[in-house]
């Protein structure tokens, strides 16, 4: 069955926060989440939105705010993004006004730096959420890590690796021979934890006992149990993309040393650094725990 993914009917309050604390959270760690809201006037009607692809153009005009060549070279850059963005949802206010919630996730300091600048100067100013004016209400970071942190974490005991996909998720596969791009749209392991062990490579996280292999990874990690998983939609331009959501569990059955650790420690960056492909988009948003 395939449905399209809506906004819930509440998304709650974001607690104010220091905008600067989104550049001192290098405190516990280059890795930290950001809850983002936003004011936004003239919205047309009465029904709420969930828009994959938007909230891409609100973090660039905040790190423009911030420093505008750390904007333009992750813009045109083609090195893996450290970054992931939940979709913006817009709850509709009385008096054409509405609340937009984002989820910026950060495993960069750089980043994190230039975007705490950004938030700062945005205090000040108009910006443009979802095509209409808006002003940044308040700012909120959550989770501050590192990824020795997540690597070292005590062991709970814990076997099996549940991750909840969220938003539609999919997987690049490229172009096929009819020229148009392939996506997969099953949770493999391979391709799940792979996904997560080329963002914790890019992003210089400590090393690890897996192997950068879809055959390694498939023959060591299984899958134990599958629950509410189907095929949902996400626009996020001219045609709308299909992608898994639903929970699914992984299970390490190899005999490398440190691979209960380092899935579980994969598992727990997977809540930054999404699953999958157009993550900056707001798809492959995640959350995992252990059972």
């Amino acid at each position: 069955m395939e449905t399209i993914e809506r906004a819930p009917a509440d998304t709650g309050s974001t607690a104010s926060a220091d905008p600067t604390d989104i550049a001192t959270a290098k405190a516990s760690g280059a890795i930290a989440r950001a809850r983002l809201a936003f004011a936004v006037e003239r919205w047309p009607g009465s029904s709420g939105a969930t828009l994959y692809g938007a909230t891409l153009g609100v973090f660039l005009a905040l790190l423009r705010a911030g420093d505008p060549a750390v904007a333009t070279e992750l813009h045109d850059g083609t090195a893996r993004k450290r970054f992931a963005l939940s979709p913006l949802r817009i709850t509709p206010l009385a008096g054409n006004m509405a609340r937009a919630e984002v989820v910026v996730a950060l495993w960069d300091q750089q980043l994190l730096t230039t975007l705490g600048r950004g938030v700062n100067a945005a205090l000040d100013a108009t910006l443009e959420v979802a095509g209409h004016p808006a002003h940044l209400l308040d700012s909120e970071v959550s989770e501050p890590a590192s990824f020795a942190t997540l690597l070292t974490a005590p062991a709970d005991g814990q076997t099996l690796l549940w991750a909840r996909f969220t938003t539609p998720t999919v997987f690049s596969w490229g172009r096929g021979v009819d020229g148009r791009h392939r996506y997969g749209l099953l949770p493999a392991p391979e391709h799940v934890v792979g996904s997560w062990l080329r963002a914790w490579n890019a992003g210089s996280g400590p090393e690890t006992p897996f192997q950068e292999d879809a055959e390694w990874l498939r023959e060591r990690i299984r899958i134990q149990a599958i629950r509410s998983l189907r095929t949902a939609q996400a626009h996020t331009g001219k045609t709308p993309m299909s992608g898994f959501v639903g929970e699914v569990a992984y299970e390490w059955c190899g005999a490398t040393p440190g691979g209960h650790r380092a899935l579980r420690a994969l598992g727990s960056f997977a809540r930054y650094c999404g699953t999958g492909a157009k993550t900056a988009y707001g798809l492959g948003q995640t959350e995992t725990w252990t059972a």
